[in-house]
Order: structure tokens, then C-alpha cells, then sequence
């Protein structure tokens, strides 16, 4: 069953040494008792099995998955610990950042150089994860973060995360929808195959069939190429040239954006 522990700095504590240059956290406001409970379970991840000590209510109050494992007869419930051996530690540690603080991307100029290794070490395999579990509102903000690296640093997604990104993240996904967007960017602004990186990602829509001309969004950016002339950029949120800021959201029925919270 889950232990009772009252200190909240003994469980935070228990994650290890915080990703100081790669994460950008601000603390949760409001009584810690209330937010937290005094309940804490154990997740395990990797080969290893890597232990992270976590709130439960925390844990089971966004997550359907973790509340029905934990509150309930299941062997998770009896002994407060559930397994992840194909989860990665970094990945573990990124999703307990998000619970108990805002996630972000990266925000700094030496990071930019190295987008593509950074999506894909962190950002792709927590999206997966955050997928399995359906947990909407983390795959919305990991999107948001990917947007406002993108906008600052005027930096378009490489070709040679494609491939993961379609054999990982399913046809429906809003990930993939944005992967495939970003390319019709570039094809815009370059309008021919001289670019390396268009010539690269025309190979895998040879390989991708998904990625070729029947995805529906494919077609529906060209064709706002061609009648209004204008250049439409995932990353910006609003205006003119802009699809909106949800519009790579996922919301389930009755969900608020988490835009709308801010006053």
C-alpha cells in the first residue's frame, strides 16, 4: 500500500539531481499539503530499476492510468510501486518535473545548435509517454515548448527525426501533424529541392507513405500557399498567419486549455 510521509522535501528530494542546464522549472504555488497529500508511491523505470518516490494524489489526480492502478486491488495498489522497464530514467525524471513544476524546453542560445539531439533524447520519448497514459495537458505544454524554442530561435525540425517520429508517435497524433507542417514551411520558403535538408525529407516520404501528399494537412497548407500567397509558421501561436494556439492541442471532452487558466 502507499506510505504515509509528511515531509514534501523528503519525496522532491528523492528524484536526484535536477536537469539544471536542460530544464527551466518554476515551483507550484499554494499549501503544499493540499496539492501534494501526505501519500507517496514509488516508480521504478529502466533495467535498473530506477526509483522515484512520488505524491500520489499528484501522481493519480491528472492521470486516469496511475488512479486506476493505485486505487484499486492490482498488485500496484497492495504494494505502492508500479514498473517501467522500458522507460528511461531522463524521460522519468522530466514527467516528475512536470508534476511538481512547470516543464519547459531549453531557453538558451548554446541549446540551439543541438535542437534535433535535444527532441529527440527528451521531447519525442516523453511525448510517447505522455501519450500512453494519455495525459493531454503534458503533450499539450511539450508542443507549447517545442513552439517557443522553435519562434526564438527561428529553427525548423531536422529531416533525420522523421523517421523515429513516424514509427513511434501514431498517424493521428498532433506531433505528427506538426513534424509535417514544419516541412511544408521549409518547401514554401525554399519552393525546390536544392535545400539538403528537402532533399532528405523528400527520401523518407518515399519510405513514409504517411508523410506523402494524401495527409490532409499536407495538402491544406499548399493550398493556402497558393490562394492567399502567405507563409504559415507552426510556431507561431496568433495572428493572421497563424492556425491558433490549440490547434496542436489535444483536449478530451470538457477539458480547458491551459491557456485559458491565465488571467
Amino acid at each position: 500500500m502507499a506510505t504515509t510521509q509528511p515531509s514534501t522535501s523528503a519525496a522532491l528530494s528523492a528524484l536526484g539531481e535536477p536537469f539544471k542546464s536542460d530544464f527551466l522549472c518554476s515551483p507550484n504555488e499554494g499549501n503544499a499539503a493540499e496539492v501534494f497529500g501526505i501519500d507517496v508511491v514509488t516508480i521504478t523505470v529502466g533495467r535498473k530499476s530506477k526509483p522515484f518516490i512520488v505524491h500520489k494524489k499528484l501522481l493519480c489526480d491528472p492521470c486516469e492510468f496511475f488512479s486506476k492502478a493505485f486505487n484499486s486491488g492490482f498488485k500496484e495498489g497492495k504494494t505502492g510501486v508500479i514498473d517501467f522497464p522500458d522507460v528511461d530514467h531522463d524521460v522519468m525524471f522530466a514527467f516528475c518535473c512536470w508534476l511538481y513544476y512547470d516543464f519547459k524546453l531549453p531557453d538558451s542560445e548554446e541549446k540551439a545548435s543541438a535542437a534535433s539531439p535535444y527532441i529527440e533524447r527528451y521531447l519525442l520519448p516523453l511525448f510517447v509517454f505522455a501519450d500512453r497514459l494519455c495525459l493531454n495537458e503534458f503533450m499539450n505544454k511539450l508542443i507549447d515548448s517545442l513552439q517557443d524554442f522553435q519562434r526564438k530561435h527561428k529553427q525548423h525540425l531536422c529531416a533525420s527525426l522523421t523517421r523515429r517520429i513516424f514509427e513511434e508517435v501514431g498517424p493521428h497524433s498532433k506531433l505528427h501533424m506538426y513534424f509535417v507542417a514544419d516541412f511544408a514551411t521549409w518547401e514554401v520558403m525554399n519552393d525546390d529541392l536544392s535545400s539538403r535538408f528537402l532533399w532528405d525529407f523528400h527520401k523518407e516520404l518515399n519510405k513514409n507513405r504517411d508523410l506523402d501528399k494524401t495527409h490532409y494537412f499536407f495538402w491544406k497548407y499548399h493550398s493556402r500557399k497558393l490562394y492567399l500567397r502567405g507563409l504559415y509558421k507552426m510556431w507561431r501561436r496568433n495572428g493572421s498567419r497563424s492556425y491558433g494556439q490549440c490547434f496542436c492541442h489535444t483536449h478530451g471532452e470538457g477539458e480547458i486549455c491551459h491557456f485559458d487558466y491565465r488571467v
